[in-house]
């Protein structure tokens, strides 16, 4: 296991900077995601932690060393590649195998760490076939069977997933996070998939255009973003954000929008920094906005009618799409309610739960 300490990163292709001095401590034997969207560079950075890449200036540091210097080979770094990267003409047995041969270990630790490797990926019954004959979770599984026999200091994963189908992503999901709990070893995770990021990572970084935006646990993003792009790129549906100004009346404070007026409540986790804001934006979460036939506390003050443009029933949960003047907004309600399109539903905006970003 390593911790892995990154030291203003930066990385450039040209005159196009695609690093921009990043700053990032990895904890020994930390799940950490790296997510954002294409092109924000988080492949970069996991390219230049391997040693595909080779930083313009910064430092990367594995247990306190900085390996900038070393090689890939000389990192003892296991990459687990989109594309899988396997042999097509060797055996399972043959591919897990490969890199030990190459580092001269004896046949016998060889078969006892493929041994080791299948019983926990459950594909011992795989290892006379070739890649050809396996499926795609299955060829998925040997990738990381092909890691794992290595016993790295750390596992680089460059979006593992996103050749799969949903349901084999969502096994997976599962079975790499139950992997790291059983290996207890460091792991860095790149995906474009929010979702991903949100159910595996002890830690998510949140990359823009080549910065991290927020590093936090999942539960801090989800309820406490730091600015709109983390509060819109994580959560599905997306956050609402609703274009308006706050006006304060002393001991009231209200979020006043074309068409309406909100009374934002004083033990708000924000009251105190934004009573002196005047032109903002609401953000509020699609399962933060009630049906009023359903809600248990009415709040007439915060409550809207609107006519609904669109119904997504997921089983679950409605997805009610309406407008509130200009702007769009998404409500998540109980599956259980019969609401349609073109209906007309009061709406109550849970104000307690919203966020105020700086326009």
């Amino acid at each position: 296991m390593s911790a892995i300490h990154l030291k203003s990163l930066c990385k450039s292709f040209g005159e196009n900077e695609i690093i921009k001095g990043i700053d990032l401590e990895i904890n020994d034997g930390e799940f950490l995601v790296l997510v954002g969207p294409s092109g924000c560079g988080k492949s970069t950075l996991l390219r230049m932690i391997s040693g595909l890449e080779t930083p313009n200036s910064g430092t990367i540091n594995i247990d306190g060393k900085c390996v900038n210097d070393t090689s890939p080979a000389d990192r003892d770094l296991a990459m687990v590649f989109q594309n899988y990267a396997l042999y097509p003409h060797l055996t399972v047995f043959e591919n897990m195998a490969f890199g030990l041969r190459m580092q001269k270990k004896s046949e016998a630790e060889i078969q006892s760490r493929v041994d080791y490797a299948t019983d926990i990926l459950q594909i011992r019954d795989l290892l006379e076939r070739k890649p050809k004959a396996l499926s795609g979770g299955q060829r998925q599984r040997v990738a990381v069977g092909r890691a794992i026999v290595r016993k790295p200091k750390a596992y680089l994963f460059d979006e593992p997933l996103s050749n799969l189908d949903a349901k084999l992503r969502s096994e997976m999901r599962i079975e790499l996070k139950k992997l790291h709990q059983t290996l207890g070893t460091t792991m860095i995770y790149v995906t474009h998939d929010q979702i991903e990021a949100m159910t595996m990572g002890d830690r998510i970084a949140v990359m823009r255009d080549g910065v991290i935006e927020q590093l936090d646990t999942p539960t801090n993003l989800y309820n406490s973003p730091v600015n709109k792009f983390v509060a819109s790129f994580i959560g599905s549906p997306q956050m609402n954000f609703i274009e308006g100004e706050l006006k304060n009346g002393g001991e009231h404070l209200t979020f006043k929008t074309q068409s309406h007026e909100f009374e934002i409540p004083n033990n708000h986790g924000q009251f105190d920094e934004v009573k002196s804001w005047s032109a903002c934006t609401l953000g509020i979460r699609p399962e933060n906005i009630y049906d009023n036939h359903f809600a248990e506390i009415k709040n007439p003050q915060n409550t809207v009618n609107s006519k609904v443009d669109l119904v997504e029933n997921i089983g679950s949960n409605l997805y009610l799409h309406s407008s509130l003047g200009v702007d769009r907004v998404i409500a998540s309600v109980s599956g259980s309610s019969s609401i349609s399109a073109s209906d007309d539903v009061d709406l109550i905006f849970d104000m307690s739960k919203s966020h105020f970003f700086k326009s």
